[in-house]
């Protein structure tokens, strides 16, 4: 979570999109709400770096190698 003074820093130079670097403390927080129990991973941010930003065609090529092959054959064949 980034929450203060730390948030306000950071917020000016990150939009959505950003390619990030992030440490901290990762902990879970735990409640119980009408019998059920809640459990809810959470990280203390630290510090957080930028990373370059990647080109169009990298981005294409992270894509494409992400989806799955499109000529696969579903024929069983007996």
């Amino acid at each position: 979570m980034l929450w203060g003074k730390v948030a306000e820093a950071y917020a000016p130079n990150i939009k959505k999109g950003d390619l990030l670097v992030v440490s901290g403390e990762f902990y879970v927080e735990e409640w119980t709400k009408d019998g059920v129990t809640h459990i809810k991973p959470c990280l203390r941010v630290n510090q957080i770096q930028p990373t370059k930003k990647l080109d169009t065609q990298a981005q294409q090529q992270l894509q494409a190698q992400e989806e799955p092959p499109t000529d696969f054959d579903d024929d069983i064949i007996f």
